[in-house]
């Protein structure tokens, strides 16, 4: 039987992750390398697992879990006005990084009301468990993926 290899990402995870790998070379280089750092994460994984299909899963700006805890990650917002990015000009280039990937790239981009990223892929996940499916964004979600599989 043929394997249809999805691989799937947190895209907001990946954008954190690639930006404290770069932070030092924004302020000479721009976000051109963070986004560079980004597509080749995408495209290095889409080839070490054959992929068929990447889907790109980002986070919204509404949250349900803010609507039931409205303490949700308070603490973040805290922080983040404590030091010395700028969050507007990250969030406003993680769009354009979004918009290209939209426009330019045979990825999917899955993005839903009140939704974050990992929700969005760990429906994906439980749904796809049984079809052989192979899915991977991070580690952290490698782990969700190990304990859908053992339940």
């Amino acid at each position: 039987m043929e394997t249809f290899m999805q691989v799937i990402f947190d895209l907001n995870h990946l954008a954190y992750r690639c930006f404290f790998a770069c932070r030092n070379d924004i302020d000479t280089v721009g976000y051109k390398f963070h986004h560079h750092m980004m597509f080749n994460t995408i495209f290095k994984l889409a080839r070490r697992f054959e992929a068929d299909e990447v889907i790109l899963c980002v986070d919204h700006k509404l949250n349900w879990r803010k609507k039931f805890f409205p303490d949700y990650k308070a603490q973040r917002k805290e922080a983040k006005a404590k030091d010395d990015i700028d969050w507007n000009e990250f969030y406003e280039q993680f769009n354009v990084f979004v918009d290209y990937c939209r426009k330019y790239f045979p990825f999917y981009v899955l993005q839903s009301k009140y939704m974050e990223a990992d929700d969005i892929a760990a429906v994906l996940a439980k749904t796809y468990q049984n079809e052989n499916q192979q899915n991977y964004h991070s580690r952290s979600f490698c782990i969700l993926l190990q304990r859908l599989r053992q339940e």
